[in-house]
């Protein structure tokens, strides 16, 4: 079953009903429902959303907790790494929110981002300035990558501690909903978690609703910062994946429609659990009928 995320139409329809006919018309079997969504949109939507449109998964936070008129992503508007209680307390409450809407339309699992760690500013933006480079990985890039992984884990220890506090109480709000957590791998090398700490994250809340959600454009582009490698991310915790984000990447460039790039979707599948929740996540900017081919070349491999 292949699921197509809202994120491709939600940023340019701001009608609820008007999105659930038009990721309809793209013939998925259904959708992930994400943090550009606002609620009037949902609203809008009625009882549609797990009747008529089966949703597969929801990505916190949702609907968007931001107003329409404020800068800043849903998805990273409140840290569940920050130290700070209110702000932790902020962001677990709007998970708790997510997870009440995931049970209403009848997802499976709801996406996290877990957060990050404040590396010294002038680090990050030295680090973003080389990343956006074109062409092959400098030793720069590399050079600099190392430099924030190392601020990184000089800071890292109550990011980490904040991330384990907020987690352990949503996933006991996921328990009691029977509901999936996923944990997504993230794109910057300063973000909640790199490879080690997913698994540490799944070792604390064994047993539980928490599970391992898998992004390809993001474990490759760990990959070409010399961090980690795609295999190893599903080598690791393929067993406890709950779903996976499926995208191409091109040197920096991710959320590509799958087959026009670097990654190797058979190979992908091949670490899939049966059950995975495998949902299409591109930038709006792809033309249809490039997300529409790569819907049938998912298809053809067996996604």
């Amino acid at each position: 079953m292949l699921g197509i995320s809202s994120v491709y139409l939600s940023k340019r329809i701001d009608d609820g009903a008007r999105l659930l006919d038009e990721l309809a018309a793209l013939e998925f079997d259904g959708v992930e429902l994400e943090y550009r969504v606002r609620p009037e949109m949902v609203r809008q939507m009625g009882r549609r959303p797990g009747r008529e449109v089966p949703v597969f998964s929801v990505h916190a936070f949702f609907p968007n907790p931001v107003a329409a008129d404020v800068k800043g992503s849903g998805a990273n508007a409140f840290l569940f790494s920050s130290p700070d209680r209110r702000e932790r307390d902020t962001a677990v409450g709007h998970g708790i929110a997510t997870l009440e809407a995931a049970e209403r339309v009848g997802a499976r699992a709801v996406v996290l981002h877990l957060g990050r760690v404040p590396v010294e500013p002038e680090l990050l933006a030295e680090y973003r300035r080389l990343e956006c480079a074109e062409g092959p990985v400098a030793t720069e890039l590399l050079e600099s990558v190392a430099a924030v992984l190392a601020a990184r884990a000089r800071l890292r220890e109550p990011h980490l501690d904040a991330v384990l506090r907020s987690v352990d109480r949503l996933n006991r709000e996921a328990l009691r909903r029977g509901l999936l957590l996923g944990i997504e791998n993230r794109f910057h090398p300063h973000e909640i978690p790199l490879h080690d700490e997913a698994g540490l994250i799944l070792r604390e809340f064994d047993g539980g609703a928490v599970r391992y959600w898998h992004d390809v454009g993001h474990a490759l582009h760990h990959q070409r910062l010399g961090i980690g490698t795609q295999d190893a991310w599903l080598e690791a915790y393929g067993s406890r994946l709950a779903g996976t984000h499926l995208h191409d990447i091109r040197g920096g460039q991710d959320h590509l429609a799958p087959g026009t790039g670097e990654a190797d979707f058979a190979a992908i599948l091949r670490h899939l659990p049966a059950d995975a929740i495998k949902i299409v996540e591109i930038r709006p900017s792809v033309p249809q009928e490039e997300l529409l081919a790569a819907r049938d070349f998912l298809r053809s491999l067996g996604f």
